[in-house]
């Protein structure tokens, strides 16, 4: 699943970072999340690729040796985010388990504009008699750790715009 798959000839300072931009990365359905470096047949590490770019995390970035092999798998499934949040974008789901408040997490969060009453998930479900539904749920705890499913598009509105306390003159 590389955009350029194949051997590639790397200094001996080359970490499993800069190998994957001399391949180009993932190609379009290859996975972001869990890509594998293997010497031998033990996997030495997987990186997420997203936490290197999002947060600098290194932890995962080992040096190569000769003969190590990058696998990169197909992704899971991939969910959209609509509306009030920080970055508007479609990520890819780590696991089938992975909820909404860790994908908003990766996604850096939601601004202070962003309701919290209401979230709106519009789910494919091609198998069901009505293959398309809407979800809605707050972003409380349980909404927070609802689980997200590939084809998944998430909607945050932002706060109404009318005051419920305050009084207005005029005159």
């Amino acid at each position: 699943q590389a955009r350029r798959p194949g051997s590639y000839p790397l200094s001996s300072q080359s970490t499993l970072v800069s190998a994957l931009f001399a391949t180009g990365g993932p190609n379009a359905t290859g996975s972001m999340r869990k890509i594998e470096l293997k010497r031998g047949e033990k996997i030495v590490t997987t990186l997420d690729l997203y936490s290197f770019l999002t947060q600098g995390n290194t932890a995962q970035d080992v040096k190569l040796l000769d003969g190590d092999v990058i696998v990169i798998p197909p992704a899971t499934g991939f969910v959209a985010f609509l509306g009030k949040v920080n970055t508007p974008s479609v990520f890819e789901l780590r696991d089938k388990n992975e909820t909404l408040g860790q994908l908003l997490s990766v996604g850096g969060g939601m601004p202070v504009v962003a309701d919290p009453k209401r979230v709106v998930v519009e789910r494919l479900d091609p198998q069901s008699n009505q293959p398309r539904k809407i979800i809605e749920f707050p972003l409380s705890h349980s909404g927070l750790i609802t689980s997200l499913q590939n084809g998944d598009i998430v909607t945050i509105d932002s706060i109404s715009p009318d005051i419920v306390n305050g009084v207005t003159l005029r005159g």
